[in-house]
């Protein structure tokens, strides 16, 4: 059942990751785990990067298992 959980929610992150970009970071362990990066990632028209909901769940499926600094794919938007 967790892996029939699982790609689902694999496959609707996905889908709904049409217009998101991604971008090496490393995952930042506290009350959930996060990818994230420094510096924040920006946008090809240089101005800063935003997340959405799909963006946000991806950043936390990332660092699912995953160590405090364990490299990671961040997901950000891009209108």
């Amino acid at each position: 059942m967790r892996f029939f959980t699982f790609a689902v929610l694999t496959g609707i992150i996905t889908a709904a990751s049409a217009a998101n970009e991604q971008a090496p970071g490393f995952c930042n362990i506290g009350n959930k785990p996060f990818c994230t990066s420094s510096p924040a990632p920006r946008r090809r028209d240089a101005k800063a990067a935003t997340f959405n909901a799909a963006a946000n769940s991806a950043n936390e499926a990332a660092c699912k298992g995953k160590k405090n600094n364990d490299s990671c794919t961040q997901t950000f938007t891009c209108p």
